[in-house]
């Protein structure tokens, strides 16, 4: 009578997925067959993990026009400068107020959950603006969409960090606000096509926030694990990495500085808003075109010595920027320059942080640093807006000249106080420590 012979199983079934989220759901047999540079190129194409980059564009889309849509409103309807700065700080303090709830709702809900709440309050405020009176009754509504705003984004980029291996963090932090430049770019040119008092608008952006949670909530990628976790505020957050949190910082001060006094200083060369309009462009432009180059090469070296040339850079550029101010041309060259560095600080800044964190506390970690970013924000007009008033148009140029040097100095003396961060992840070992399950056991790891 014929034996059966039974044929010992490989541990790991071929139809094994590696659910490294850097991965995309790569065959575990292959992955582990791949040459490093091979690995980095799988890993860091958009495509293979596409629910955080859709999920950014669609918020993006809503993000870059609301704000500027309520503004434009508010002036159409007569009401004072003071009015329509008041209604834009409320904002703002709603970002701060949503650093202190993001990180403990995120926690409560988990990544999906959170976001899905965060992005339905925040269509809901787009809707109340064409339903209560301003510019009281705008005030609550403004808090409550920057709160949101707020949320949005700590979901998204603490998915991103959580997962993000270090030899790719910068480069992946740099895709990711590509994108957040190209879809706010869009979604201000989209709403051009509607009156800005009507309803239709609002009704607009408020469909691209709900439409936002959709490519999140289909994901087959496991979320991150927060069972346990650990919570760390700006000023430990300061102590784990004094250079990466003033550096966060120092970035919401440059940008706040020069995308607010970029249509004062062309207005006050005599270019008017158009001229203004093309720095602005010219800035966002080359910072979006950049900010991934720069992010290669921080993954390829230590950080630190990045973000030196950077404020070194981006400090000369603004000097130049000075003593070119008399020719347009010129003048336009050196905004792009000033672009391309400045866009390139906040991505460095959190991936140098990042490299010293644990995974439990990425979440709590990158709502502190997105505090950081806004309170650099808040900070940065005022102060820009003095310097402008004692030195003339040039004042601001000054200004972004003195603190990207002195933050090179900062820099300069940190190297000289700490090593460099831990050595890069390697990609065998990432993927040979996940768990891997067949295609119909998977779960999501996001399930109460």
């Amino acid at each position: 009578m014929p034996v059966a012979i039974t044929r010992p199983q490989p541990p790991n079934p071929p139809y094994a997925i590696c659910h490294h989220a850097s991965c995309g759901g790569l065959p575990a047999t292959l992955a582990r067959r791949l040459k490093p540079e091979s690995f980095s190129r799988y890993a860091e194409t958009p495509s293979r993990n596409p629910a955080g980059s859709l999920c950014r564009c669609f918020a993006e889309l809503a993000f870059g026009p609301m704000l500027a849509l309520v503004v434009i409103r508010l002036d159409a309807l007569g009401f004072t400068t003071r009015t329509i700065a008041l209604i834009q700080t409320t904002d703002s303090l709603g970002l701060i107020a949503g650093s202190f709830i993001a990180y403990k709702v995120i926690n409560r809900l988990r990544h999906i959950r959170a976001y899905t709440l965060f992005a339905v309050l925040f269509a809901i405020c787009a809707v109340l603006f064409a339903f209560t009176p301003p510019p009281w009754g705008w005030l609550p509504v403004a808090f409550m969409m920057g709160a949101s705003g707020f949320g949005l984004t700590v979901v998204i980029e603490s998915w991103l960090q959580y997962f993000a291996p270090n030899q790719l963090r910068g480069r992946i932090m740099a895709i990711y606000l590509m994108i957040g430049y190209a879809a706010s770019s869009a979604g201000l040119w989209a709403v051009d096509f509607f009156d800005p008092l009507s309803l239709a608008p609002l009704l607009f952006i408020a469909a691209l926030m709900v439409l936002s949670p959709l490519p999140m909530t289909a994901a087959r990628h496991h979320m991150p694990d927060i069972s346990r976790p650990r919570h760390l505020s700006l000023l430990a957050l300061y102590r784990a990495s004094p250079l990466g949190t003033v550096a966060t910082m120092v970035s919401g001060v440059v940008l706040g500085a020069q995308y607010s006094m970029a249509i004062i200083f062309a207005l006050s060369r005599g270019e008017g808003f158009f001229g203004g309009g093309t720095y602005l462009a010219a800035f966002t432009i080359c910072g979006m075109l950049m900010v991934y180059p720069i992010g290669r090469r921080s993954d390829a070296t230590d950080r630190r010595l990045v973000l030196l040339v950077t404020f070194t850079g981006l400090s000369a550029a603004a000097i130049g920027l000075i003593s070119l101010a008399e020719t347009r041309w010129l003048l336009l060259i050196m905004v792009g320059v000033m672009g391309a560095i400045s866009s390139a600080i906040y991505p460095q800044a959190t991936s140098y942080v990042n490299d010293y964190l644990d995974q439990d506390q990425r979440v709590s970690a990158n709502s502190s640093l997105m505090l950081a970013f806004s309170l650099g924000l808040l900070g940065g007009p005022l102060p820009a807006t003095l310097a402008m008033g004692l030195l003339g148009p040039t004042g601001l140029y000054v200004f972004v000249a003195a603190i990207a040097g002195s933050a090179a100095v900062f820099t300069l003396w940190r190297m000289t106080r700490r090593p460099a961060a831990p050595a890069r992840d390697d990609p065998y070992a990432a993927i040979a420590t996940l768990p891997l399950e067949p295609p119909l056991a998977r779960r999501n790891d996001d399930s109460p």
